[in-house]
């Protein structure tokens, strides 16, 4: 009782997936004896079917074309303009914490990063915050600016 039920699924199967399969868009072709070229879709599958009896298919197709990256040196996408430093000064009127948590907030700097630019600024008078196209640069010496950090956006020169 099974094995009918399954063998008529396969059946149906077989014959939906053949009836998808043998939809020709162009006419056939003659090769040689007793074989058929029929293309079918994109030229780059071809069926293979022997004329006459009950026979398989075989699917044929090319290698895979490697493509080759563009020859043009140019920079077409982001990050092909000019860089902007992100210079933090040290401040006596903000505690050491706020500007961390500031500079992790609105620069997207993680813990660490954070607290190594903050304790450069403070040991030395000036931490560098990070190098950024000019739009983004700008954006976080406003942010920064606003939270009342001393900030400067310099170009950068490398």
């Amino acid at each position: 009782m099974f094995g009918q039920q399954l063998l008529r699924g396969l059946v149906l199967l077989l014959l939906s997936v053949q009836a998808f399969a043998w939809t020709p868009q162009a006419t056939p072709r003659m090769a040689g004896r007793g074989m058929a070229k029929v293309a079918f879709g994109s030229p780059s599958v071809r069926m293979m079917a022997k004329t006459g009896g009950a026979g398989g298919a075989t699917i044929i197709k090319p290698p895979a074309r490697q493509l080759a990256p563009p020859k043009n040196e140019q920079k077409t996408g982001p990050g092909g303009g000019a860089k902007y430093k992100l210079l933090l000064f040290n401040d006596p009127m903000n505690t050491k914490e706020y500007v961390a948590r500031i500079l992790m907030t609105k620069c997207g700097l993680n813990e660490g990063s954070a607290f190594q630019c903050m304790m450069q600024a403070h040991q030395s008078g000036m931490g560098l915050i990070g190098i950024w196209m000019r739009e983004v640069a700008e954006m976080h010496t406003k942010q920064c600016q606003e939270a009342g950090l001393s900030v400067e956006m310099v170009p950068n020169d490398d």
